[in-house]
């Protein structure tokens, strides 16, 4: 198993890449302290830069006090839950995935590994900064991304409303079915008692 951990400078566009073997508080610390020692900049407490890490709001992110005890001019910012794309990490995890994952064909893990970091390292010397855009959604856009609308109940009323359409549709079968069951079984007993009665004049005559 392999954890990819990622940081990118919304302002100048580079991204900083470590990997472990799990992904724990202790990893993430360590990728942390090495973040901060590759960004240019005085590090003095009183004049030195600050800098703010937007993190995904996830277990392994939390609890880190006692880092931040020691980095006086860092600071972490925690998304709201559900809300990982105002991450920029998460952005660039996306590249990389649609990028260089997504149709790769890697004969090892090792080979792996080192196709990201030439990735990076191309990513860093093209890199620039990152600029939020506002994108309208229009036409069979909105309709094939009902979440786009932000309100999850909708999406449920919709599931719900086609399931209950599902359901009546199928009991309307079962009746057409009864009702088609039952005339011939009428027109059946009908022809029955008819040739009966044939059958019995004939014999009387």
């Amino acid at each position: 198993m392999t954890n990819l951990f990622a940081a990118a400078d919304i302002k100048k566009g580079k991204a900083w890449t470590k990997t472990y073997g799990r992904k724990r508080r202790v990893e993430f610390v360590k990728f942390m302290d090495y973040v901060v020692k590759s960004v240019p900049g005085e590090r003095d407490p009183d004049n030195g830069i600050k800098l703010h890490v937007v993190l995904e709001n996830y277990c392994t992110h939390k609890g880190c006090e006692e880092w931040l005890a020691d980095h006086k001019n860092d600071f972490m910012h925690l998304t709201p839950t559900n809300a990982s794309w105002l991450n920029l990490g998460e952005v660039f995890f996306g590249k990389i995935q649609c990028k260089l994952l997504k149709n790769g064909n890697f004969k090892s893990k090792r080979e792996m590994l080192q196709a990201i970091n030439d990735f990076v390292k191309v990513h860093n010397i093209n890199c620039i900064s990152y600029r939020w855009r506002k994108r309208d959604m229009k036409g069979t856009q909105l309709s094939n991304i009902p979440t786009n609308l932000c309100d999850q109940s909708k999406v449920l009323r919709l599931k719900i409303s086609v399931l209950i359409t599902e359901i009546l549709l199928i009991l309307i079968e079962i009746i057409l079915f009864v009702f088609y069951y039952t005339i011939s079984l009428q027109t059946f007993g009908e022809r029955f008692l008819l040739v009966c009665e044939i059958q019995h004049d004939g014999e009387c005559s």
